[in-house]
């Protein structure tokens, strides 16, 4: 499906007699293996997949096709491990999909301009989408927070004050705006440590973001690409989540989550992925997602 996950899966039999070598490494130890002989022998592969044949390759893609020109320079480039076919084709339509390369192969202006970032492809579009749009501001924290760990903690015995803190910031439509939230509080109150402690906020992980939006910044300056804000019109940030995860829409149904999920407008759909989306007007409801959203925050 071109999509990625985390999963679960056994170890390679290279990587658990490296494990085993650790023990006695300094001193006398003893390795307690936690799986039967049989799972090792049977079960385990000899050696680890080479990550390039097993994660996304849209950055590679990117780098490779800036420097090779083309998508037969790529198919016929000479990988230390060569990835499978279907996941250079999968990561090729995302970037397609992003407009980072047109229908030949090659990199279009947007492309060379994702390039730069040091980002996932859907990610250095959300930043360059801003631009157009005018809200870099916005987009860059919001790239910045989601290129860090969850920045919520809930200690034991104190579940429920946790979760009290959090609700305080959650902006109803979209789990993005919220995280764009946290972040303006957490710059309103200058970086502050102890208000991070108070709201159960991890200071570390914001900290992590703030270099980040700072490293990203830089890169904004050297293409010349000049700040803008949208101010309080934050429908504009969410516009701009919507062109980067235009593959990843879904319909929202009754008893359902999603985690990191942002609402967003038919209209926006058709526009940015009409390869994918078509708007019937005779079928939309006079109520906006955002508010169907509200509503049913309201009820819970």
């Amino acid at each position: 499906m071109g999509m990625d996950a985390l999963q679960l899966y056994p170890i390679s039999q290279a990587s658990a007699k490296q494990r085993a070598g650790r023990a006695g490494r300094t001193g006398p130890g003893t390795c307690y293996r936690l799986y039967t002989e049989s799972a090792l022998n049977n079960e385990m592969l000899p050696n680890p997949v080479p990550e390039i044949q097993r994660a996304n390759l849209g950055n590679v893609l990117l780098l490779l096709l800036k420097s090779l020109k083309n998508m037969e320079d790529v198919m016929d480039f000479d990988f230390m491990d060569s990835p499978p076919l279907d996941n250079i084709l999968h990561s090729m339509l995302q970037l397609w999909v992003l407009g980072a390369v047109d229908d030949a192969g090659y990199l279009t202006e947007l492309g060379e301009k994702m390039v730069e970032f040091p980002l996932d492809p859907p990610l250095a579009k959300m930043i360059l989408m801003g631009q157009k749009l005018g809200c870099t501001e916005e987009v860059l924290t919001v790239v910045s927070m989601l290129s860090v760990s969850d920045v919520f903690y809930r200690p034991k015995g104190r579940v429920h004050n946790s979760d009290a803190a959090k609700e305080k910031f959650i902006v109803p439509e979209s789990d993005h705006l919220t995280l764009l939230n946290i972040y303006n509080q957490w710059k309103a109150k200058q970086y502050r440590g102890d208000w991070c402690n108070e709201h159960f906020l991890l200071v570390k992980e914001l900290r992590k973001a703030r270099e980040v939006r700072s490293q990203l910044l830089d890169i904004l300056r050297t293409l010349n690409i000049t700040l803008s804000s949208c101010g309080a019109n934050w429908d504009i940030v969410r516009k701009a989540v919507c062109s980067s995860y235009i593959q990843n829409a879904a319909r929202l149904k009754t008893g359902g989550w999603e985690y990191c999920a942002t609402a967003v407008e038919p209209q926006w759909l058709a526009e940015f992925g009409p390869m994918f989306y078509s708007v019937n007007s005779t079928s939309l409801s006079d109520d906006s997602t955002m508010e169907q959203l509200k509503r049913k925050r309201s009820r819970r």
